[in-house]
């Protein structure tokens, strides 16, 4: 069988090879560059989640004459979520994915005292699941 084969085939062999081989270098590439990005952005980004939630807070202890304030702080919110969604994955992306619709459905109905609520107890829930991940992250590599 080996006298059979021609350079034809090994060259054909050999381009299947670097193809599988080009293929799994880009998922290889792709993983290490969302673990650095990871690391580097997703931290700034979750304190400035916490920092958010913390002022929504505080605004919903004077609701009625906080009602801009907490317009400003949910509209930082959702582009900080749009920026988060792009580097996490799995069930925390789906909830960020959920909050950011929840947000878009409820532009002119969110404003209720219990909308808002809702919104910062998903703030809070998606901080704390970025913490545990971050933690996490500190036993890779």
């Amino acid at each position: 069988m080996l006298k059979n084969i021609t350079f034809t085939d090994f060259g054909t062999i050999a381009s299947i090879l670097g193809l599988i081989l080009s293929i799994l270098i880009f998922f290889f590439i792709r993983k290490i560059k969302s673990f650095y990005i990871f690391k580097i952005r997703v931290p700034g980004l979750s304190k400035r989640l916490q920092d958010i939630a913390s002022s929504i807070s505080s605004y919903l202890n004077d609701y009625e004459s906080s009602i801009n304030s907490i317009d400003e702080a949910v509209v930082t919110c959702e582009v900080v979520l749009k920026s988060l969604k792009g580097k996490l994955s799995g069930s925390i992306k789906k909830a960020i994915k959920d909050l950011i619709k929840k947000i878009d459905q409820n532009s002119y109905d969110y404003r209720t005292k219990d909308n808002i609520r809702d919104i910062y107890i998903s703030i809070l829930k998606i901080s704390e699941e970025i913490k545990e991940l971050q933690e996490d992250s500190k036993w890779e590599r």
